[in-house]
């Protein structure tokens, strides 16, 4: 037996009232078109029977296309310099607190040596950009996180937009249907 030929659920219905929101959403199909589809939605009782409705919506893709824009490397390159900033910070407050008290002490040697590599640190980790290149360039990896995150946000926004607008008509599309 085909998929088609099976009575729709509740859930199936929903399925594709959701499909056509996102295709308000996206601007596929006008407030219109999204009553009158989500109507046939509603009086639909076999699988077949969603085909036309849904015929010229795509289908929700689950790939993306990996493309990083110059500005999404250089945010992630601002966070490795906040790594490297934090350590350069912890490394001068400890070398301007140590040394000086290494040289009261006595040991002026490793105090002197406490104070100068205050400056080698900031040279080595900014000039010579020492330390791992996750701190340098951003991985693949990491911008397909920073990607993700901010299309889900986008996503959600959207949602949350759309589904105020497109939902309300689908529960007054609802409404109507059930007081026939």
């Amino acid at each position: 037996m085909n998929d088609k030929d099976i009575r729709l659920s509740d859930n199936d219905r929903n399925d594709a009232i959701n499909q056509l929101a996102r295709a308000v959403g996206e601007g596929r199909l006008s407030m219109d078109e999204f009553e009158d589809r989500s109507n046939e939605v509603m009086h639909a009782t076999l699988g077949k029977d969603l085909v036309p409705v849904l015929k010229d919506i795509p289908a929700l893709r689950n790939e993306e296309i990996k493309e990083f824009s110059r500005a999404d490397i250089d945010k992630l390159r601002a966070d490795g310099r906040k790594t490297r900033a934090g350590i350069a910070l912890i490394s001068t407050l400890l070398g301007f607190s140590i040394g000086p008290v290494l040289i009261a002490t006595g040991t002026t040697f490793a105090g002197i040596a406490c104070l100068v590599a205050v400056p080698i640190i900031w040279v080595l980790l900014y000039v010579m950009k020492i330390g791992p290149d996750s701190w340098h360039t951003p991985s693949i990896r990491q911008l397909e996180r920073q990607r993700k995150r901010e299309i889900e946000a986008q996503r959600k926004d959207k949602w949350s937009q759309l589904s105020d607008e497109a939902f309300g008509i689908a529960q007054r599309q609802l409404s109507r249907w059930n007081k026939k």
